[in-house]
């Protein structure tokens, strides 16, 4: 799912129009096929991927080294995700320099209302957490479109809207599938988290393996093309049509528990956006302190602990009732 930002826990990771193509498009000079970046994002959108199918799974590894150059700059190990038309599930991998192994694992599960997530630290103990986007159900559609290419979930590709990532081959396999070749500067790249220094005139190259009649993803390899050199920096699988993954219907068990052992106590948190003016918006959220709270605020606008804006929101023990004011950034 290249590219794709998913927001599991504190972390920043979890379609448009469809098109089904019924074929590979043109066929130039040497009747080698060509195939556009557009062709390829709407035939592996969130609508024609589930045309076609009623599941897919998504295994995505990082390339490693000693200094873990690749993992550090994707800022993952390895993602799995699992997903249908009304559910989403994601198991990563992140890379935390703070802790022992340099790993952090955070699964993440969404439905049609709700988006928890499931976070283990090195000690193993499991933390749960559960979204709140504060703001209108537009608003919410409008975010979900802009950071999953669809307002319902994820499309496999993900297509960079500022036409930086350009077509430059594609190659007839000979077996039913197609291999369109691209490539990007990695300092624009959004796999690219953090660029290293030595790859700040580096360009990206991915290697998109797909079904020759309908453009559907199957594999994806991406290379640092930096000087002479060609170097692995990650690949992705994808298989269609699978029976539920253990690591699914184990959160999905973890959800029914702690819907049996929450505790009773709860605490609020309350979101004032433009306080005392005549736009001022209220949204309050209530929850167990068995699970935390993300919020995900409107762009643009700063937190502050007080209506006038005088002092910086830090943070909250997760414990007690808060109330966050946000003000819109003065250009």
């Amino acid at each position: 799912m290249k590219k794709n930002v998913m927001y599991f826990g504190m972390t920043v990771l979890f379609a448009g129009a469809a098109l089904i193509l019924g074929g590979c498009g043109k066929e130039t000079g040497k009747g080698q096929p060509t195939v556009t970046y557009e062709e390829l994002g709407e035939a592996n959108s969130f609508e024609a991927t589930f045309s076609r199918h009623k599941s897919c799974f998504l295994e995505k590894s990082v390339a490693e080294d000693e200094s873990d150059t690749a993992v550090r700059a994707h800022g993952l190990f390895s993602t799995k995700m699992y997903q249908t038309p009304d559910v989403f599930y994601s198991d990563q991998v992140f890379f935390n320099e703070d802790i022992p192994d340099h790993r952090y694992r955070e699964e993440g599960l969404r439905d049609k209302t709700e988006e928890y997530y499931l976070s283990t630290g090195d000690d193993g103990e499991k933390v749960l957490g559960k979204a709140w986007y504060v703001m209108s159900d537009e608003e919410k559609a409008e975010r979900r479109l802009e950071n999953c290419g669809s307002p319902e979930s994820f499309n496999i590709i993900l297509i960079d809207k500022d036409g930086n990532e350009k077509v430059v081959s594609t190659e007839d396999n000979g077996d039913r599938t197609l291999t369109v070749t691209t490539n990007m500067p990695a300092d624009v790249c959004g796999d690219c988290v953090e660029v290293p220094e030595e790859w700040k005139d580096a360009t990206v190259e991915y290697q998109y393996r797909v079904n020759k009649d309908n453009l559907e993803l199957y594999e994806l390899d991406a290379y640092i093309l930096s000087g002479s050199e060609r170097i692995d920096f990650l690949n992705e699988k994808v298989t269609y049509d699978v029976d539920e993954p253990e690591g699914y219907k184990a959160f999905r068990d973890y959800l029914d528990q702690y819907e049996k052992d929450k505790s009773p106590e709860t605490r609020s948190l309350k979101v004032i956006y433009d306080p005392g003016t005549d736009m001022e918006e209220t949204y309050e959220m209530t929850e167990s302190l068995s699970c935390q709270i993300y919020p995900r605020y409107r762009e643009g606008y700063s937190r502050y602990s007080d209506p006038e804006g005088k002092t910086p929101f830090q943070t909250s023990d997760g414990k007690r009732d808060v109330t966050v004011y946000c003000i819109k950034d003065v250009d």
